[in-house]
């Protein structure tokens, strides 16, 4: 028995170094500046890439475009961004997003002070050239009003929906959503949505499609019981907010009425994570929960509901429960009073949306420690999880103690392998397979320099992979924010003195 564990380990660690037979690609060493903190990568072009950093010395962001695959600066871009703040905002804060439109890239920001919420976004192209900044939308506080807010997301056409919220002391929510148009430059609609309370739901999960119709979900909150938490070593007793009734909406593009459509799974007790996906012309919601099946027990589930873009149907779906393997994989004491699968909290997701395929990851995070991952694979016409794996991770750190804050980072690369995942990894980790999965077992990262850059890899059979990309010598890899469409993986290394980048193209492709 295990001479088969052990040739099965080898052979898919022998698979997986298929995967990525071809040697990285280094770039030449460039001096590294300290002050200068590269924050994302972001590769949408067959010729060159863009990084974003912080410079902390100038006290602004700076976008670099670099040729492949010497990484040579092509331009450099300050973003000016004291110009609409004022110089002592520290802008480790700064909440934004940095991606392409076309032929351009955007920087969109929040820009917040104490009556007033505005949203940003100022435009490069490829010669380096940057456009002013142009304020999307903003909300100033009243007196009437508990408080004001104005957010923002970036869907997968590059549109953002701007969303306005004013909170009123009767815990009553009024809320105004505009679409705004990256490529065009021009405001789609705006849309005031219906009054907000605990007996109507509040909105959030704000999606379009390509036709501009907007989906988002309506919930009404209910606090189901208490979980001990530790806080700076602090055991506090934090309320478990569960979900009472929850409804998926649409407003359509040419229509100011509100189309709704149920969406609550039965013995439904917590969401855990809860996505939604324009699918052609439909719309796909995706679910990690729990739900009850004793008054002492709990199961955590996976579930899926697919309707017409109009939700006058439910064409398909399905409620999955975890296996038992995976359940007894996920119960272990953590520091926690409870071992049970149903008492971890996944809720730091991400996911990745292709044409045949959605991949999900659902993450548990307590504070300045990222644990492991549920790692799935789903159909979207079908509306169907094809997989559930276990994602290890363990990483320790204290955001503001490193130059480095976003060592949390995961990274995405599809190809017709599958969906393959790079983050960073413990070098002690290096022999373990990725099956089965054993919390004790794994070793934690705890410092930005030292650990191994790991590719986890979800095939169309649901094989999970595993291989070790980058080892830790003379560079130190570290995740940064990535946005990518083309077929390799750009990474950054860094020295001592000198940093550089390195270009992984998966073979075959």
């Amino acid at each position: 028995m295990l001479f088969i564990r052990s040739a099965i380990i080898i052979l898919l660690s022998s698979c997986c170094a298929f995967l990525f037979s071809q040697t990285p690609h280094y770039s030449r060493e460039f001096a590294a500046i300290k002050s200068n903190v590269p924050l994302q990568i972001l590769n949408n072009n067959a010729d060159y890439f863009y990084v974003l950093r912080y410079n902390k010395s100038a006290h602004d962001f700076v976008v670099e475009r670099r040729a492949k695959p010497d990484a040579g600066i092509l331009s450099f871009t300050p973003l000016q961004l004291d110009s609409l703040n004022a110089s002592w905002f520290d802008y480790e804060n700064l909440e934004y997003s940095f991606f392409s439109s076309g032929n351009k890239v955007c920087f969109v920001f929040k820009k917040t002070l104490n009556n007033k919420k505005s949203v940003f976004i100022k435009e490069i192209d490829t010669l380096g050239k940057a456009s002013g900044f142009k304020e999307l939308a903003s909300i100033e506080s009243a007196a009437n009003e508990e408080s004001s807010d104005v957010f923002y997301y970036v869907n997968a056409q590059n549109k953002i929906l701007l969303v306005s919220e004013r909170k009123y002391y009767g815990l009553s929510v009024k809320k105004t959503v505009s679409l705004y148009d990256t490529e065009k430059n021009t405001t789609v609609w705006i849309k005031k949505l219906p009054l907000e309370n605990q007996t109507k739901g509040f909105s959030s999960l704000f999606v379009c499609n390509d036709k501009n119709d907007l989906y988002y979900t309506l919930q009404t909150l209910v606090v189901y019981g208490y979980q001990r938490k530790t806080f700076n070593t602090i055991p506090t007793e934090v309320p478990q907010i569960g979900c009472d009734s929850l409804w998926l909406a649409c407003l359509p593009a040419a229509s100011e009425s509100v189309i709704k459509a149920r969406l609550n799974p039965k013995q439904l007790v917590r969401i855990n994570s809860l996505s939604l996906f324009p699918v052609g012309n439909s719309i796909l919601s995706v679910m990690l929960g729990n739900r009850k099946l004793n008054e002492d027990s709990e199961e955590v589930f996976i579930s899926t509901q697919k309707f017409d873009a109009n939700l006058k149907r439910q064409i398909s779906g399905e409620h999955k429960s975890l296996s038992a393997e995976l359940i007894e994989q996920l119960s272990f004491y953590d520091g926690s009073d409870d071992k049970e699968a149903a008492k971890k909290l996944y809720d730091r997701g991400e996911s990745f949306q292709s044409n045949s395929s959605i991949y999900m990851l659902a993450g548990r995070q307590d504070e300045n420690y990222c644990k492991e991952f549920l790692f799935w694979a789903m159909d979207p016409e079908l509306a169907k999880v094809r997989s559930v794996k276990i994602l290890p991770r363990k990483l320790f750190y204290f955001q503001h103690r490193t130059r480095f804050h976003n060592l949390n980072a995961v990274s995405f690369l599809h190809s017709k392998n599958g969906l393959s995942v790079f983050l960073i990894e413990s070098s002690h980790n290096a022999a373990l397979p990725p099956v089965p999965f054993n919390y004790h077992q794994f070793d934690a990262q705890k410092q930005a320099s030292g650990g191994n850059l790991a590719c986890y890899t979800l095939d169309e059979n649901g094989v999970l992979s595993k291989t070790i990309i980058e080892k830790c010598l003379r560079y130190s890899f570290i995740p940064l924010k990535y946005t990518g469409n083309q077929p390799d993986f750009i990474y950054y290394l860094s020295g001592t003195k000198n940093e550089r980048f390195a270009i992984l193209q998966p073979n075959p492709f």
